[in-house]
């Protein structure tokens, strides 16, 4: 399938080329988005993640390309909107036969009502917890919400893991 992942407005969301962290820094959310593509491009899908990186390219099978580049006219088989409601009228000029809202957090802007919901598919949410507050504050169609974790990069608790064992076993 050709995926795209769509994060515009200043996620910063950057690939770890050798290991560590690019200078942007990169929370969760934004983490999770560089291993669920990596992932997904490992199963052979082709996947490319429009943002803000410092540079466009490929890494680990995926196309990293700034949001100014986007063209909502290309064809994808999944489109992804992660966080960030997109500009007004973008959503339904978008050509793509999934459209997924990914929304990871309840902070983020918008009247996601008017601007995302009538336009997508399917809400992601990332807990029972998420999936109530946006059914009660931001009105999100029960139908349409699916739940999924973060998920995380296990090398990255398998190179701490006796550490943190320790530090748990003398709590």
């Amino acid at each position: 399938m050709k995926i795209c992942w769509y994060a515009p407005l200043g996620t910063g969301i950057t690939p770890f080329d050798d290991g560590t962290p690019e200078t942007i820094g990169c929370g969760g959310a934004e983490a999770s988005v560089v291993f669920l593509t990596r992932e997904l491009a490992k199963l052979g899908h082709e996947i490319k993640v429009y943002n803000e990186p410092p540079k466009s390219g490929k890494t680990n099978r995926v196309f990293y390309d700034n949001a100014i580049n986007f063209d909502p006219t290309e064809h994808f088989d999944v489109f992804i909107l992660h966080r960030t409601p997109p500009y007004t009228g973008l959503l339904n000029r978008i050509n793509a036969d999934l459209k997924v809202f990914f929304s990871c957090d309840q902070c983020t802007v918008g009247n996601w009502s008017s601007e995302i919901y009538p336009f997508v598919d399917m809400i992601i949410c990332i807990s029972e917890y998420h999936k109530r507050y946006v059914k009660l504050y931001k009105y999100a169609p029960d139908k349409k919400i699916w739940i999924t974790d973060l998920g995380v990069n296990i090398e990255d608790y398998q190179r701490n893991i006796m550490l943190m064992l320790k530090v748990l076993y003398t709590l």
